[in-house]
């Protein structure tokens, strides 16, 4: 159930740089094609009026995304545009893959060693977000390698350490972890059921889980309806079922570009395009799904099925809040009369959308419906936004 919230406008803020804040950072991952780089974007996910907007009223103009007018339409007029600066770049030369996740203020990534070194690990580098501004210019810098062979990887952090999940080696380990305080990789037990590709699988980490009764990972293969769970201070895997059916939800919908979960307490959350905009949720302790339609605005053009991109990413804003991510490009405005016949991409710019809603479970909604999912209550807070020139592919987003 979807509803606009009242209870919640912005407060006042007096914070006029979007950059000069950030100490709870939104971290959003964008690839630029026509300067073939990879930029990485960082702001204070702020309650500041002057970069949020309350929705529209409730309606079915609403309900029907296509219809409906943009959050944001009145400010695309202003003349006084504030655009971002990326924290960090790197060349997009598609032999480097990034991490999805950050350790210690750290973003890590790996370059595909080539078909002719197989039997090698992956050069591994970082880049410090800390204390960053909008004049600073981190570098990338080498740290340990890998020591198994990945062309995609999960990555994961869990209790001081980053965890990347995917070796190919059939010698090798399937799953590693690097600590920084050593500065050394070390290797995992394999599961039971080794993956054969990491984009059949989703992951998490979780700090406190009552599946284990401490820290855990999960890997979960919805095709194959195996969770196979990893404790490491036993440094042993054990499994168990996954069912999805009877959830209106499909594998595609929690693998591949989806395989990140947002992890809440023992709950995992996905936001799919692909079945209809909906936030749905999997409990780890009771195997019970739930589900809400969320509608997105300023999508059309990015989520079509002729251009498919990473889907919009979830970030937990603490209690019940959230956020979403997602981006989308702006039309080319003429200046004055000017006639706009073919415009450069440096004419372009994109927003970056971040989206915060609260998630309740009402008292009537405690039983499951006929597809057995319990119906969540979402209510839409505000959506705050920002620019960046040019037009950029979205690529993941998360909450720091």
């Amino acid at each position: 159930m979807l509803s606009s919230s009242k209870d919640d406008p912005p407060p006042s803020s007096s914070k006029d740089d979007p950059q000069s804040s950030l100490e709870k950072l939104a971290v959003i991952y964008l690839q630029d094609n026509h300067a073939r780089r990879l930029e990485w974007y960082a702001f204070d996910v702020s309650d500041d009026p002057k970069l949020n907007q309350i929705p529209p009223p409730l309606s079915l103009r609403y309900l029907n995304h296509r219809l409906n007018p943009s959050f944001h339409e009145e400010d695309d007029e202003s003349e006084s545009k504030v655009y971002l600066k990326p924290i960090a770049t790197a060349s997009n030369d598609h032999k480097w893959s990034v991490m999805r996740a950050i350790l210690d203020n750290y973003l890590y990534r790996f370059r595909d060693p080539g078909l002719t070194q197989q039997f090698r690990g992956n050069m591994v580098e970082r880049i410090s977000i800390k204390d960053i501004s909008p004049n600073s210019a981190p570098k990338w810098e080498r740290v340990d390698s890998l020591p198994i062979l990945v062309f995609s990887a999960h990555a994961l952090v869990l209790g001081g350490k980053l965890y990347c999940l995917g070796g190919v080696n059939k010698d090798g380990p399937w799953a590693v972890a690097y600590d920084p305080d050593k500065a050394k990789w070390e290797s995992l037990p394999d599961p039971p059921h080794r993956p054969y590709s990491v984009r059949t699988i989703f992951s998490a980490s979780l700090e406190k889980s009552t599946l284990v009764g401490g820290p855990c990972i999960v890997v979960g293969s919805p095709d194959d309806g195996v969770l196979q769970i990893y404790n490491p201070d036993a440094q042993r895997w054990f499994t168990r079922s996954f069912d999805i059916k009877g959830s209106s939800i499909v594998p595609d919908d929690l693998v591949g570009n989806s395989g990140h979960p947002l992890v809440v307490d023992n709950n995992l959350y996905w936001y799919s395009v692909r079945s209809g905009e909906i936030l749905c949720a999997y409990d780890l302790s009771t195997n019970v799904w739930s589900m809400a339609r969320l509608p997105i605005h300023d999508e059309e053009e990015y989520f079509s099925q002729f251009k498919p991109h990473f889907p919009p990413s979830l970030a937990h804003l603490g209690s019940g809040k959230f956020c979403l991510f997602w981006v989308s490009p702006l039309p080319v405005e003429p200046r004055d009369n000017e006639v706009l016949l073919l415009p450069k991409p440096e004419d372009f710019s994109t927003r970056l959308h971040c989206l915060k809603f609260r998630v309740t479970t009402s008292a009537g909604n405690l039983r499951p419906n006929s597809e057995a999912i319990i119906p969540l209550d979402v209510s839409i807070i505000s959506c705050q936004y920002h620019l960046v020139s040019g037009i950029k592919d979205f690529r993941g987003g998360f909450g720091v």
